[in-house]
């Protein structure tokens, strides 16, 4: 294979790279689960100066089979987006942020996939198969313990996952059988820093998402 020949597959080979080295979008990350109605902060880098025209956002819900539009006229000194998490479960969330440049190639970064949680009416479900009459937190705002009280109407799997805003999950207490009646159970909060957390309960197909606070 002669030299020439090398050169031109290897510049074949990294131009994929190319295209997406001029920008890196660095929130979200990756593996973050989000909850509809929420905002989270898309927040993006130029590495390499061109003669931008402006930033455009976009969401996908299918890994990136197919893109709808957050927003296509985003200025060319901004650098982050409040985007509010749509009403949509998924856990093929991708987020693709692109440069348009007025004479130059255009370049983009994709995020990994995340997750979202479609929260929205789930905590006014009037069906009969809603099992908790009541669920609170306490103390909220919590320190280094706090108990989850709640009452149970029917037989079922209840689990607890601990989310920060950013989408990680923090901890959790895993699905166990639990029958009807009045429960208490605590959990250390201790390993958490100081913010706004939420608790997303599942039992059976019901799921509720509750915020509480934690203080130093």
């Amino acid at each position: 294979m002669t030299k020439t020949l090398k050169a031109i597959l290897l510049a074949a080979a990294l131009l994929p790279l190319q295209l997406l080295a001029h920008v890196e979008l660095n929130n979200p990350e990756g593996g973050e689960t989000f909850f509809s109605g929420d905002t989270v902060l898309i927040k993006w880098t130029q590495l390499a100066t061109h003669d931008t025209q402006n930033w455009e956002l976009y969401f996908s819900s299918d890994g990136g089979a197919n893109w709808e539009v957050i927003s296509k006229s985003i200025g060319i000194e901004q650098r982050e987006y409040a985007w509010e998490v749509p009403a949509v479960g998924t856990t093929k969330g991708k987020i693709r942020v692109f440069i348009n440049n007025l004479n130059d190639t255009d370049y983009e970064d994709i995020s990994p996939n995340f997750s979202i949680e479609n929260t929205t009416g789930v905590d006014n479900d009037p069906s009969p198969e809603v099992l908790f009459g009541s669920f609170q937190i306490v103390p909220n705002p919590a320190q280094t313990t706090l108990s989850l009280h709640f009452d149970v109407k029917l037989s079922e799997i209840v689990s607890f996952n601990i989310f920060d805003l950013a989408g990680r999950q923090v901890g959790g207490i895993a699905g166990q059988l639990l029958q009807p009646g009045t429960y208490r159970i605590p959990w250390n909060s201790s390993g958490l820093k100081a913010g706004s957390y939420i608790c997303v309960v599942r039992a059976g197909n019901i799921r509720k998402a509750y915020r509480f606070q934690v203080i130093p």
